[in-house]
């Protein structure tokens, strides 16, 4: 069994959040990409922030502590 390449997975995944939403009269996601990284996680985080986001749907385990970190007061900038 060949491997899915991530950025076709990550595809599939969000697709199936807009579906979601789509079933559920919400708005679509608002999508923004980011590194493993504190700084670029924090960066995405003001940005959904400032767009009054409440949820995130991170791609993998990793992505989610990074948003995770980026969450945190006090973090590197």
């Amino acid at each position: 069994m060949a491997a899915v390449p991530i950025n076709e997975m990550a595809a599939g995944r969000l697709a199936g959040a807009v579906e979601a939403c789509a079933a559920a009269g919400i708005e679509s996601p608002v999508v923004l990409s980011t590194s493993l990284e504190i700084a670029p996680a924090a960066a995405a985080v003001e940005q959904w922030a400032a767009r009054s986001v409440t949820a995130v749907c991170a791609y993998n385990d990793e992505t989610a502590m990074a948003v995770l970190a980026g969450m945190r007061p006090g973090r590197p900038r």
